[in-house]
């Protein structure tokens, strides 16, 4: 899902009429708000003096239980007690648009079957009709609905569709739709609209006299966002420059000898660690919009004064709009950090899109370790299943040994799904903190209690040759005299380009792409270790004036190899077939009988 506007639990506030209009320019970060065909009421705060007094709603007995009988986190679910206090004292239309939480955040409705955001947020929109009896229902219009979602904690905006149909909800996501209008009136204002048939008219509600509280909040959440920015840019740029380096260095030692198959892999290297790069530079921009609204924030001091009340809601409004883009630019460059760490199931692993299965609280486990809370490892794992207990996840790593050599698995709270790591250890660099502790993951969207994940070490009974037992050199299948030589190979790639992964880890990053990959390419030069998963096999090189390895006097050691998996290939053969009828063969492969310079 593409969340494009992450709302403010608390609205700006807005003691004066002009401050209050001015939100009629807030956009999303992906800029697609349009206006609203007609505006709300044009005194902007025409409830100033209903602020924290109590509602006098006439509501269904035990309509809350809808609720309460659900206590877990989120706004909408979280067990509260609503229509008794007044928590808005104004609201102002925003947007026209199809609402994905109409359609996919209802956890309790009609729309209860098509709910989607138990792994993403934990939120819920509120009906009226769900709280409000029959019989003490008004026709419908935006000041009814207003009045109605005022008293719901957590819940910044409210949607009224097809002219009747009023909903609270925590945030609005626009989904794609068709070209119809909010043109349907207010049942019970017909100079106004309220919505469209499939289309909901948006209203941002306004925070009772807390301004600097709000300022607090937001403040908080920017400086938190810009410590998460800190560490995952800084590993993005690591990684990118190692990839670059080793990539660059080796692309004009093969280019020297004609290896155009290498080079053009090298040269992929370049291209993913550019993208890496980028990516990090993105959210080093978002970092810094952050740290220039903190500063001016922390400049404000007497909220009393009108003026200072403007500034500080013009400094949400940025912080606003940086997290929605900073937000998404994590996304991103998260993704992209566990392709090149190896990681294939970036969206389940990750960025928590995966089925909302129940959560089970972590238990005591005899031998195991927490090694870090609120962290993922990235690189290749194998997916154990979900519904565990960490105890139940470490018994399924230790069933596994040939999966889980070295006993680290990743368990989430959100869905209590287990992984364990294929190769490589976790390590400090590898670590992706969680946002809830003020890291770079994207997994708590509300709750840090849930959506979280976990470093936890069991021992294990060690299978010392690893992944890669199951991968031969590829000369295995052309000339066994040779499968000791160094050897580049190219083909089609399976994967992005992996860095900082052993043969191990590389092989064991082949076997999660278990559908596409039949070898890889591995380089080491200077102590960093360059990885190509291949879906085929194109071309090669193979040198037999260097002995086993490319060590020339006065020169650094770097190593290339070539493997191919076994159970891919069998007692076949690689060999190229002049013929052509040999599918899985090189097309071409080249003796050099020499090394280098």
């Amino acid at each position: 899902m593409k969340v494009v506007i992450i709302a403010l639990l608390f609205a700006p506030s807005a003691a004066q009429a002009p401050k209050w209009s001015a939100l009629h320019d807030l956009k999303t970060p992906a800029d697609q708000q349009q206006t609203a065909k007609k505006q709300t009421e044009t005194t902007p705060n025409p409830y100033k003096g209903e602020c924290w007094a109590p509602a006098h709603l006439h509501i269904k007995a035990n309509a809350a239980s809808l609720l309460q009988g659900q206590n877990v986190p989120g706004a909408g679910i979280d067990a509260f007690k609503p229509f008794k206090t007044v928590l808005k004292d104004g609201f102002l239309a925003v947007n026209c648009v199809k609402d994905y939480m109409y359609y996919r955040g209802d956890k309790f409705g009609d729309n209860k079957h098509d709910y989607k955001l138990g792994p993403v947020s934990h939120v819920s929109i509120v009906h009226y009709d769900a709280f409000v009896a029959k019989e003490d229902r008004a026709e419908m219009t935006q000041k009814k609905c207003f009045e109605f979602c005022r008293t719901v904690p957590n819940m910044g905006f409210f949607g009224i569709v097809n002219g009747r149909g009023c909903y609270c909800t925590p945030y609005f996501t626009p989904m794609e739709s068709d070209s119809s209008q909010c043109d349907a009136v207010c049942e019970g204002d017909k100079t106004l609209m309220c919505g469209g048939k499939s289309k909901s008219s948006i209203f941002a509600m306004h925070m009772c006299d807390s301004t600097k509280e709000d300022l607090a909040v937001r403040d908080d959440n920017a400086k938190k966002l810009m410590q998460s920015f800190d560490l995952q840019v800084k590993v993005a740029k690591s990684d990118s420059s190692d990839m670059q380096d080793a990539a660059t260095d080796l692309q004009t030692r093969f280019g020297a000898v004609g290896d155009s198959g290498a080079t053009g892999l090298l040269q992929n290297a370049k291209v993913f660690a550019g993208e890496l790069l980028h990516k990090a530079e993105d959210a080093e921009a978002v970092a810094t919009k952050l740290g220039d609204f903190v500063k001016t924030a922390s400049s404000l001091s007497d909220f009393k004064d009108p003026a200072t009340v403007t500034k500080a809601e013009r400094v949400m409004e940025g912080i606003l709009a940086a997290e929605g883009e900073g937000k998404h630019v994590a996304d991103q460059l998260t993704t992209l950090q566990a392709l090149a760490a190896g990681e294939n199931e970036v969206s389940t692993a990750i960025l928590h899109e995966a089925e909302d299965l129940p959560s089970k609280e972590p238990v005591g486990a005899d031998g195991v370790t927490l090694i870090k809370d609120v962290h993922y490892c990235t690189g290749p794992n194998h997916y154990l299943g979900g519904g565990m207990t960490v105890a139940e996840c470490a018994a399924a790593v230790t069933s596994k040994p040939d999966l889980c050599q070295n006993g680290y698995f990743n368990w989430h709270r959100s869905g209590s799904r287990c992984h364990c790591m294929q190769s490589t250890p976790c390590d400090e660099k590898k670590y992706q903190r969680d946002q809830c502790g003020g890291g770079t993951l994207q997994s708590c969207r509300g709750d840090c209690g849930r959506h979280t994940s976990a470093i936890y070490h069991v021992e294990v009974k060690k299978e010392e040759a690893g992944a890669l037992v199951q991968y031969y050199p590829a000369m295995y299948w052309v000339d066994k005299k040779f499968q000791e030589m160094p050897m580049t190979c190219s083909g089609d790639l399976a994967a992005k380009p992996i860095v900082g992964q052993s043969k191990d880890g590389c092989a064991a990053a082949c076997d999660t792409n278990i559908h596409s990959c039949v070898g890889f390419q591995f380089f080491n030069r200077g102590g960093k270790d360059l990885c190509f998963l291949l879906s085929n096999f194109k071309t090669g090189f193979y040198y037999t004036g260097c002995g086993s390895s490319f060590l020339q006097a006065d020169k650094a050691p770097f190593t290339a190899e070539c493997y191919a998996k076994l159970s891919k290939f069998g007692t076949s053969t690689l060999k190229p077939n002049p013929s052509g009828k040999c599918k899985q063969c090189f097309t071409k492969l080249t003796k050099a009988n020499r090394c280098f310079n």
